[in-house]
């Protein structure tokens, strides 16, 4: 580890990760990580975050999926995730079930 131009490098000597405040930094601007907002049928639900490189904002389709909802649409839009679904029901255990999934992951 190597202290340069006051942020924490890890490697070799002519390195380019960045760290600030724990967070890797690309090129010293853009943080690791993404960060999604989840809203279904307009309302905010979370913030969905996509930690490693095998996580995907589509997981929460197929979280959803796998939870029996069936009839939803869900779409990206920039940083935006929109799920929605015509069925008044469904969409209110929809937002249950995201809201928890989204803390705990």
């Amino acid at each position: 580890m190597v202290l340069f131009n006051n942020h924490w490098s890890f490697g070799g000597l002519f390195s380019t990760n960045y760290y600030q405040n724990g967070e890797m930094l690309d090129n010293g601007q853009k943080l690791y990580h993404d960060r999604y907002h989840v809203y279904v049928n307009d309302e905010f639900v979370g913030d969905k975050v996509l930690l490693t490189e095998n996580n995907r904002i589509s997981d929460l389709e197929g979280y959803l999926r796998d939870a029996g909802f069936k009839d939803f649409k869900a779409t990206l839009e920039g940083g935006h995730y929109l799920i929605s679904s015509e069925n008044r029901l469904d969409s209110v255990e929809m937002k249950n079930h995201l809201a928890f999934y989204l803390r705990i992951r």
